[in-house]
């Protein structure tokens, strides 16, 4: 199958129930950009908000039709908040501070006013605020020097949830009066945690969340209000990576993480029965933004975000009534007959210090020998492979490759030991995960240890950048996408809001900086060998184009074999279509090039 089929195949995604429980709301790249849409019972997607850029977030309120969508421009991630007040009607800006960022929050139960979260005060740090949906007045009712997020009002509108977080797998649960009468109150001290997807009970004394509160591996959890006593409500071995609480407070739906594939399992939690959702394509969650499942008002349907690895992301709905599933949107490709992709397989190899890395293998569809290979490393670091649409890997396969896809020491999935492997001064410990990766493709036979190259994408990125200077014997060829280069610059230029989070995983300037130094790529670059591609969006919030060109300027003075795609109006995603018509044709030209020796591709 031809790349740009594979890349024009849509999205559909982030499915939310509008009040009235008619239409679903959702976040589609339709238009080659994504922006929120809604389908109802006649199946034809109509479009509800088409802000300049691309939507991010979707949240119906309370009131049939209203709908909050955050939206930023050229992928710069500093989100405004968008308000529609019911269906049809034109959007009007609630916030317009294009140099700050605003997180959605929640609607207040009765549907006047909006929480979020905003950095005004200073860049660094976000404060929560009210709005009042008609007067347009706005307060702050938290400020403190932490990333604070706005979560949902109590059944009564008496107290507001706060996210307090220090690191993605510490947070703290926060209670902030709204109208300020009396000071916040901390719910959950103690050792630190996650607390994620707060949801209330409808009576309003307890508060059901994702936590790893003394667990190994996240579950949900209910917590006494008054008390802060937790009770686990699931008892899993596998991770659980997201949850949904009904608005009746009796059902819950949970996704458990199978070595990177999704189950999702909905409980009563009164009679502890559960039911799992059966229908839908092996595959995962697709949490893009924000969380992948969703109830509708009456309890008794559930939205699903998916996506797996012959399935473009879509939108399913679960029925509590007859626990039948069917696919509610169609974002799809002309003529991509995605039935003929591969289905990758789960493999393990063993590393450095005797632990077996979990992987998933695309075979080639070539019957020779000693294919040429691409090890695909993913993001985060805090992420996770798994078995998702995945347009660039399913071409290389069919034009010859295998890709190995690992979930080096790091990832997330497999517990939060694993996940804290590579913490600071570990860091290496998961580039040695990768050589290893290089030695098992070799010596089963899987890869020609000659033709291999290393792909990734932001801290897959750095990963890249790291394997070819740490081994670069091992690399035919590398791939960097809006990859780190240089710890000390990124921490430094990095958005000021991410810096204590990055910190927390990676090591402060402060402690931490020779240590930096040390394991920074650019510091090594003369020891790369291999030639390289670099994609980078001018725009990157996250990871700063400098990352990139100081990379490029030092290869090219030593006279290496490198290539640079800068993208204007991208930020850290490349997230428009005419960009990935553009990025990743030249990713697989070149990866055919130095694996293949392919002529270069002439248009």
């Amino acid at each position: 199958m031809e790349l740009q089929q594979l890349l024009r195949v849509r999205s559909a995604f982030a499915g939310r129930f509008d009040a009235s429980g008619k239409y679903l709301v959702f976040v589609a790249d339709l238009s080659g950009v994504p922006q929120a849409w809604a389908v109802g019972r006649a199946g034809w997607p109509e479009l509800q908000v088409a802000p300049s850029d691309r939507a991010q977030t979707i949240y119906p309120g309370p009131r049939s039709g209203q709908l909050a969508v955050g939206a930023d421009i050229g992928g710069n991630e500093h989100t405004q908040l968008l308000y529609v007040a019911e269906q049809g009607a034109k959007y009007t800006a609630l916030t317009d501070d294009p140099a700050h960022i605003h997180k959605f929050g929640s609607f207040s139960p009765d549907g006047r006013q909006v929480s979020f979260a905003a950095n005004p005060r200073t860049n660094r740090w976000f404060d929560i605020y009210l709005r009042d949906l008609e007067s347009g007045a706005t307060r702050c009712v938290l400020e403190h020097d932490s990333t604070n997020r706005a979560g949902p009002f109590s059944p009564d509108g008496r107290w507001l949830i706060v996210v307090r977080s220090f690191a993605n797998s510490h947070q703290e649960l926060w209670l902030v009066d709204p109208q300020g009468g009396e000071a916040p109150r901390l719910l959950m001290p103690g050792e630190p945690a996650s607390y994620d997807s707060p949801e209330w009970i409808p009576d309003g004394r307890f508060i059901v969340c994702l936590s790893d509160a003394g667990r190994e591996m996240a579950a949900p959890a209910r917590i006494d209000v008054g008390s802060g006593e937790l009770t686990y409500l699931v008892d899993r071995d596998e991770e659980v990576d997201e949850i949904a609480l009904a608005p009746d407070g009796q059902q819950l739906a949970y996704a458990l993480n199978r070595d990177g594939e999704s189950e999702v399992v909905v409980r009563d939690l009164s009679a502890g029965k559960e039911v799992t959702v059966r229908e839908l394509p092996p595959g995962a969650l697709y949490a893009y933004w924000q969380r992948a499942l969703a109830w509708d008002p009456t309890s008794s349907q559930l939205a699903i975000s998916w996506t797996a690895s012959r399935t473009g992301p879509n939108v399913f709905v679960w029925s509590r009534d007859n626990a039948r599933t069917r696919q509610v949107t169609f974002a799809g490709g002309l003529n991509a007959s995605l039935d003929e992709l591969v289905e990758p397989e789960h493999v393990r190899f063993p590393t450095f210090d005797g632990r077996e890395i979990p992987a998933l293998f695309y075979p080639t569809r070539s019957t020779a020998q000693g294919a040429p290979c691409v090890v695909f490393v993913h993001g985060g670091p805090e992420g996770q492979y798994r078995p998702t649409f995945q347009p660039i890997v399913q071409y290389l396969v069919s034009a010859g490759f295998a890709v190995l896809a690992p979930n080096v020491r790091g990832s997330t999935g497999y517990g939060k030991s694993y996940t804290h492997l590579d913490d600071v001064r570990k860091r290496m410990d998961s580039v040695a995960d990768l050589a290893h990766a290089v030695h098992w493709l070799r010596d089963t036979g899987r890869a020609d240890p000659h033709r291999i190259a290393v792909y990734g994408g932001s801290y897959g990125g750095f990963m890249v950048l790291a394997a070819l200077t740490t081994y670069p014997e091992l690399w035919a060829a590398g791939v960097d996408l809006v990859g780190i280069s240089n710890f000390v610059t990124f921490l430094e230029n990095t958005g000021p809001w991410r810096r204590h989070l990055r910190e927390a995983e990676y090591g402060s300037l402060e402690n931490d900086r020779e240590f930096l130094e040390e394991i920074s790529p650019i510091n090594k670059v003369e020891r790369i060998r291999a030639p390289l591609l670099v994609i980078h969006g001018a725009n990157d919030p996250r990871v700063p184009i400098g990352e990139t060109e100081q990379m490029v300027a030092r290869l090219r003075a030593l006279g290496r074999t490198v290539e640079f795609l800068r993208l204007e109006d991208e930020g850290h995603h490349i997230a428009k279509l005419h960009n990935k018509l553009v990025a990743y044709p030249m990713a697989a030209d070149f990866l055919k090039r130095h694996l293949l020796g392919e002529s270069p591709v002439r248009s």
